[in-house]
């Protein structure tokens, strides 16, 4: 990938972060706006990416925040992994959410700071995973 690949597809990709939740410790928030139907790749994992400092500018603020705060030798030009390693994990259960991870997208449109939420009553063997879900199921 050239450096230019490389800033696009970060500064298109890279959508989210983990902050504290109000709903349950840890949850997963938009650091831009996202529409509904956009896909989030919640379940990415690590890609090696390289750019000098120089063209790490051309990274959205947001983005090269995120970037370096997770890779601070970046910053040197040296290789830095994919942010956004596996957030599924760290999506706090709404019964109104706004992402469905089976079809990996965003259901409404979030703003940025939006806590991204899924049904965790649509993940296979729920019941076994979430009894405490069971017990405050309608």
């Amino acid at each position: 990938m050239s450096k230019i690949d490389v800033i696009d597809f970060l500064n298109a990709t890279v959508k989210m972060k983990l902050a504290p939740s109000p709903i349950h410790g840890i949850g997963v928030f938009a650091i831009k706006d996202i529409a509904a139907g956009t896909k989030l790749f919640a379940d990415r994992m690590p890609f090696p990416y390289k750019l000098q400092p120089a063209d790490q500018t051309k990274l959205f603020p947001e983005v090269r925040e995120l970037l370096v705060s997770r890779w601070p030798r970046m910053v040197l030009g040296e290789p830095f992994g994919w942010p956004d390693v596996h957030f599924q994990g760290y999506m706090n259960h709404a019964d109104e959410p706004t992402y469905d991870g089976t079809l990996d997208i965003v259901i409404r449109d979030l703003k940025a700071g939006d806590e991204i939420t899924e049904d965790y009553r649509r993940i296979p063997g729920w019941e076994e995973a979430f009894p405490w879900l069971v017990e405050n199921s309608p």
